[in-house]
């Protein structure tokens, strides 16, 4: 309903068929209003706020029906029209109809006359109006003296153009050239800038052709005199102050690519040079490298992390920080036990197949075993640490490799971790590994291990009945074969340690070339060699010393160690201060070391030019006309065989004994068969595990963390050839019920609220939502102390739901840790995932019944609190474990100390 105007004798908008019209309040302030109510002749009228005066009481010029403003940057007035009228400032009512003449008045109000400011503003913007009409046609005129749009326009205009300083301009007939002339004296063109007649534009700095400046990215066409200026400003400065090196940077680039097209042999050099030239002005926080650079500087890591750190704080190169070399690349993902199923079992060098040449397929299986330290750790959600076949902690890991008989290819294929191996469990895996490999595209020639009786009892069931043979019927293709090879490496080791452990250090052997006679070795014949040229500086034995005549258990394992003992020139020296010192047994001591350095010569050939290099024809690779290697291999074994007739105690041990002849015999059977059968022009002896000390070095740290980083899932025995399945565990008393929440301590739920508190605080840290925040806190209750005590004003309570989440999963994780569903448990292929998914079967449907937040949904909520505490649990039970595994391996006195402390 429309208000009514309260001008005396005035009907507006009290007549239903009349035509309504616009009213305006009383204005607020006293004297305006005391005006208008002296206008409409009301005195002593009392206003209210439904006190209104129509416009017809009002002169047009007081009413507003549009509002207008100055454009600043035409000096014209825009309007715009009002959605209401509304009445000028200090409008008043001047006419007031059906009343004497005399109460109206015509004269002009206040609101009629333009103020002081608008007659300003009005006069400034007439003048902006009319100057920017003048500098229209001024800037018209401006263009079309520096607008370039043909070439014969811009020959033209050159006429009148100023060049900055030390630049000329040459005109031809189609093209126009500015040159830059550096030192006057001896003068050199430094840069020319040439616009052809398309008016494209080219630039040379020094010969070489550019594309930018610095920063400056140069213009592909010419259409204005003030962009040539601009240029060879911006020009002058880059090449004058040499404050960036873009330009350097670009030409030594170009004569990169020049390099590189004149020796294309030299691709990656220059390649290397020319990302490190790019590099060179980049801000450390805006690096960015080439995947090439990335796998370089990862591979470069990974062989030697100090050599790295010591290459990059050099800073000789501009290459990663090993932060952004592990968030890039992260970590070796092979996983050992989660690659015991046989459709995962050789992934890795499945997929690096494609990769490799028909040399690199031909290769040898090595097989090695690695002492571990028994320890269980929990990553990423995984309990890590369990051998493959038992549940006890791994001891050590049996690593496979292969090597290549024909190129330097090597690599890792699988890695078992165990506590305890036999016999058959390895001859299953190593079975399962060479047809996997003849599978995947490789030929495996042999198998090369140590003497460890557990690995010959392995080798020995490719035969029916078990037997360790030089070659059997290869398990992949019964028509190759498959020789058997026992490490050269063990095999000398074992010598040098057989004679160290002889009651006198000594032993008899039969004479090399009269069989029939025997001679004694004695290992005092060195030491005594040794000691006599102790004080001197210029030794014949050079290579001997102590630690090398004394080695401790650990140090026995160096070969380099019995290398020093079995070498040509310890026994040129026996032979030289032998008569003159009379050493005990010298003799015999020095013929015994010719012997086996002589075949560790011919087992330790890894280059077909060793020989010819060191001048020694017993270093040269097998031929088929290496008939002196073949001989002494043979007589070799004639003469291992002769010495095995000798009376026990005065030989070396049975197995190494046996080693040593069944290797030779096998070196000569493989030689033999490659050479003739496989057309090989050479066969290089030294098919040795090679280096456990390159495991135990750079791969060592990878096999170690493969091991102890494991996610748990381990193939289970013959008897248990089936995955444990979450649903078995839920029904083997892992259901949570109120009876179970009942059951907890008073003691401990103020833990479970700690705990509860920690998750709600590592949500909402995240999250950072407002809802989430006020929702997952609670009240303050008895058990609430734990929090209280720490708080320092910053912590919060938990909600009560939150605790109840909790305490499910610690009641469930408590039921899946006992017996006798533990290592069921522990045997999942990801604990967390299992801890998790049995919470979310277990929380009540009521909970977190009142949660509306638009972005989060309880459920999400929930899965983040079973994740947070199923980690708290899982490392807590891990260290648990691995207190009970460290006090086991206590002695006996710290650990009764220990039991009565607690």
């Amino acid at each position: 309903m429309p208000y009514k105007c309260c001008v005396p004798a005035c009907r507006s908008n009290y007549d239903k068929e009349s035509e309504k019209v616009s009213v305006f309040s009383f204005p607020k302030d006293p004297n305006l209003q005391s005006k208008w109510i002296k206008a409409i002749c009301r005195q002593d009228f009392i206003i209210t706020k439904n006190s209104k005066v129509c416009k017809l009481h009002f002169r047009d010029v007081d009413i507003e029906t549009t509002v207008s403003m100055w454009d600043e940057k035409t000096g014209k007035k825009v309007t715009a029209p009002l959605s209401y009228p509304r009445l000028a400032a200090g409008a008043i009512p001047v006419f007031v109809p059906g009343c004497p003449s005399y109460l109206s008045s015509t004269s002009t109000s206040a609101a009629s006359r333009e103020s002081p400011e608008a007659r300003r503003n009005r006069l400034e913007n007439d003048f902006l109006r009319k100057t920017i009409s003048e500098s229209v046609e001024s800037h018209a005129q401006y263009k079309n003296k520096v607008s370039v749009e043909t070439f014969e326009d811009l020959k033209f205009k050159i006429d009148n153009f100023k060049v900055p300083d030390k630049w000329i301009i040459m005109k031809h007939e189609k093209r126009v050239n500015f040159l830059l002339i550096c030192n006057p004296e001896n003068p050199k063109l430094q840069c020319s800038v040439g616009i052809n007649e398309d008016l494209s534009v080219f630039v040379f700095v020094e010969n070489v052709k550019l594309t930018s400046t610095g920063n400056l990215k140069l213009p592909e066409y010419i259409n204005d005199m003030n962009v040539i200026d601009k240029l060879l400003s911006d020009i002058n400065q880059e090449i004058s102050e040499r404050e960036d090196s873009g330009i350097c940077i670009q030409v030594i680039l170009s004569y990169c690519d020049r390099i590189q097209e004149l020796l294309p042999d030299c691709k990656n050099n220059v390649e290397f040079i020319k990302e490190e030239v790019k590099l060179l002005p980049v801000h450390k926080s805006r690096l960015r490298y080439s995947w090439d650079l990335m796998l370089f500087c990862f591979l470069l890591h990974s062989i030697s992390s100090h050599a790295y750190r010591f290459l990059r704080s050099s800073q000789k190169l501009k290459i990663p920080s090993t932060s952004t070399i592990g968030q890039v690349c992260g970590k070796f993902s092979c996983n050992p036990q989660l690659k015991q199923n046989p459709k995962d079992l050789l992934r890795y060098v499945s997929s690096k197949f494609s990769l490799l040449s028909a040399e690199d397929k031909l290769v040898i299986l090595l097989m090695d075993e690695i002492h571990l330290k028994e320890n269980l750790d929990y990553k990423s959600g995984n309990i890590v640490g369990n051998a493959f076949n038992d549940e006890k902690l791994a001891k050590s890991a049996h690593v496979f490799m292969i090597s290549s008989l024909m190129s330097p290819y090597k690599e890792v294929v699988h890695i078992l971790p165990v506590n305890k191996m036999t016999g058959e469990v390895l001859h299953t895996f190593l079975k399962n590994i060479v047809i996997g490999l003849h599978n995947i595209g490789f030929e495996v020639l042999g198998v090369v291990s140590d003497n460890h009786s557990i690995s010959r009892k392995a080798i020995s069931y490719f035969s029916n009945p078990p037997e360790v043979k030089i070659v059997y019927p290869n398990p992949a293709d019964e028509n190759k074969p498959l020789y058997f090879v026992i490490d050269t490496v063990h095999i000398l080791k074992n010598i040098r340690n057989n004679w160290l452990n002889k009651r006198n250090q000594g032993f008899k052997y039969p004479n090399f070339s009269n069989m029939e006679i025997s001679e004694t070795v004695s290992f005092e014949a060195l030491k005594e060699m040794h000691a006599s040229e102790s004080t001197s500086l210029l030794k014949n034995g050079f290579n001997l010393s102590l630690k090398t005549l004394c080695p401790s258990n650990l140090e026995r394992q160096n070969v380099r160690l019995a290398v020093n003992i079995f070498n040509s020139s310890i026994s040129i020296a026996l032979k030289e201060l032998g008569p003159r010192k009379h050493f005990k047994n010298w003799e015999g001591t020095a013929n015994f070391i010719e012997i086996i350095s002589r075949w560790w010569d011919i087992v330790n050939v890894k280059t077909p030019l060793k020989g010819q290099r060191l001048r020694n024809v017993f270093q040269e690779p097998i031929t088929l006309t290496s008939i002196h290697i073949i001989s002494f291999l043979k007589t070799f074994l004639s003469w291992l065989s002769k010495w095995e007739l000798l009376e026990d105690g005065i030989t070396l041990t049975k197995e190494t004994h046996f080693a040593l002849k069944h290797t030779t015999e096998a070196l000569i059977h493989m030689s033999n068969f490659l050479l003739e059968k496989e057309n090989f022009n050479y066969f290089l002896c030294d098919i040795r595990i090679r280096g456990k000390s390159a495991l135990t070095s750079h791969n060592f740290g990878e096999i170690i963390f493969d091991v102890n980083c494991v996610d748990g899932a381990s193939l289970p025995s013959q008897e248990e050839n089936a995955e444990c399945n979450v649903a078995d565990i839920l029904a083997n008393n892992c259901m949570v019920d109120e009876d179970d929440l009942d059951e907890i301590s008073d003691t401990m739920w103020p833990l479970l609220t700690y705990i509860g508190g920690y998750c709600s605080h590592q949500i909402t840290k995240k999250l950072k939502c407002n809802y989430c925040v006020e929702f997952l806190k609670g009240s303050n209750s008895e058990n609430t102390r734990l929090i209280a005590a720490s708080d320092r004003g910053g912590l919060s309570y938990p909600h009560e739901d939150v605790v109840r989440i909790v305490a499910s999963v610690y009641i469930i994780f408590q039921k899946l840790v006992s017996s006798p569903i533990e290592h069921v448990f522990v045997k999942q292929i990801n604990q967390r995932a299992t801890v998790i998914s049995l919470g979310m079967e277990n929380i009540p449907d009521h909970v977190f019944i009142g949660h509306a937040c638009v972005s989060h949904t309880s459920e999400f909520l929930i899965k983040r609190i079973l994740h947070i505490s199923a980690n708290i649990l899982l490392n807590n039970y891990t260290k648990k474990q691995n207190d009970i595994v460290n006090k086991k391996n206590m002695p006996m006195c710290k650990r009764q100390k220990l039991d009565k402390k607690v």
